[in-house]
């Protein structure tokens, strides 16, 4: 006759090896509760080998899940109280508190004011993954001012602040039903006192020759809770004229950040705040470019330029004259593009714009995008073909190599 644990680690093995899917709830809270026993049981024969793959699912199936009841949830909760202990079958792991925070975060989209009571009361010791899953999963939904208050508060006040990339992006998610000044205070506070980031994860490092992110400082940044906060700062300001007015001086210490990776996040914020003052929003942009080469070449820098260079020109030439300076190809080709597009209207541009045809490779390039894109529909038809007949007959010497080796793109 076996012995009762023989039986247990037989019945474990018997439930790990039949189709996930053919399993019961039942079946499901057995195969868990066997497997969280697993190592008290002296099971040394059957433990995994070190190094397996596989996919993290939650310990409590969508099945069951679509049809717990609070208490249960709740009771799931307490089951699965951290990550620490994991069940690997075949080709799954069953995980923790982490997975199994993923299935309220599905359900608060779709029950809001359920699920955000049923975590509000959750013990101050519960998984931080639960109160992470509720901000998701609240984030552009529909909540009356008073609960989403006291989801944002309650987030807010978790043991070391770690909510910060989160919560102001679900604040702004509900700007368009008003927002009392309370979250709109939040939003300061992590965007002034956040610490993260505290490094410049991008760079490259000797762990990382191309640097975290692929190398991107906006990469890092919208990853980052500052970065996160710029971003909700944007969402905010392109909603209200008075959102503007209440964060215009949060937006002018973000524009000094020490990290170049928040500032690249910042230029988003600063093209929403165009639309309702223009010389500040300039202002505060040139500003913000002043911290490395890098910034220059971002993606939100572009962009901030692609709605000032055409119509502001002598208050970002600064900027665009660091720019044709840079060491950084992408630099200077976004120079030649934004002064090359300013040329197509303003004659003040175009000495400036006549510099990125001798320039190099990348200058021409950024020139050429420009003048083909607007062949047909720029105002002065004629100055676009000049240019682009000058930039198919360049004669430098050092383009005529490029030209006759092929390497050159033009």
């Amino acid at each position: 006759m076996l012995a009762l644990a023989e039986l247990a680690q037989a019945l474990f093995r018997l439930l790990g090896a039949l189709p996930l899917d053919r399993l019961s709830p039942v079946d499901w809270r057995r195969l868990a509760e066997l497997g969280r026993k697993a190592e008290s049981m002296a099971w040394a024969a059957d433990r995994e080998p070190r190094v397996r793959g596989g996919t993290f699912v939650s310990s409590v199936p969508a099945t069951a899940t679509a049809q717990m009841a609070d208490p249960q949830w709740r009771s799931a909760i307490r089951a699965y109280p951290d990550d620490r202990h994991r069940q690997w079958l075949d080709d799954q792991v069953l995980g923790g508190a982490r997975e199994l925070a993923g299935q309220p975060e599905e359900r608060t989209k779709a029950e809001p004011e359920r699920f955000t009571r049923l975590m509000l009361g959750l013990p101050k010791d519960t998984h931080e993954a639960h109160f992470e899953a509720l901000t998701w999963g609240l984030s552009d939904g529909s909540l009356p001012p008073d609960i989403l208050v006291a989801v944002a508060e309650r987030g807010h006040t978790r043991p070391g602040r770690p909510h910060g990339r989160w919560l102001p992006r679900m604040i702004a998610s509900h700007a368009e039903a008003g927002l009392p000044p309370a979250l709109l205070g939040l939003v300061v506070w992590y965007a002034s006192q956040d610490p993260d980031p505290n490094i410049e994860l991008w760079r490259p490092s000797p762990q990382s020759a191309t640097g975290c992110y692929g190398g991107s400082p906006y990469g890092h940044g919208i990853n980052s809770a500052r970065g996160s906060e710029a971003h909700a700062l944007a969402q905010l300001i392109a909603q209200d004229v008075e959102h503007w007015r209440h964060l215009e001086p949060t937006l002018g210490l973000m524009a000094d950040d020490t990290s170049l990776a928040v500032r690249t996040c910042v230029a988003e914020a600063g093209t929403q705040a165009l639309c309702h003052d223009r010389p500040k929003a300039i202002a505060l942009f040139l500003r913000l470019c002043t911290l490395g080469d890098a910034l220059l070449a971002s993606a939100p820098i572009e962009r901030f330029l692609n709605d000032t260079a055409a119509y502001d020109f002598d208050a970002v030439l600064p900027v665009l004259s660091a720019m044709l300076a840079s060491p950084l190809a992408e630099a200077r080709q976004t120079r030649a593009r934004q002064v090359m597009r300013a040329a197509l209207s303003l004659e003040a541009a175009r000495r400036w714009a006549d510099r990125a045809l001798p320039g190099d490779a990348s200058m021409r390039q950024g020139a050429a995008q420009v003048l083909a894109t607007n062949l047909l529909a720029a105002p002065d038809r004629a100055y676009v073909e000049a240019q682009l007949i000058a930039l198919f007959h360049n004669r430098t010497p050092r383009y005529a190599a490029r030209r006759l080796s092929g390497s050159d793109p033009l």
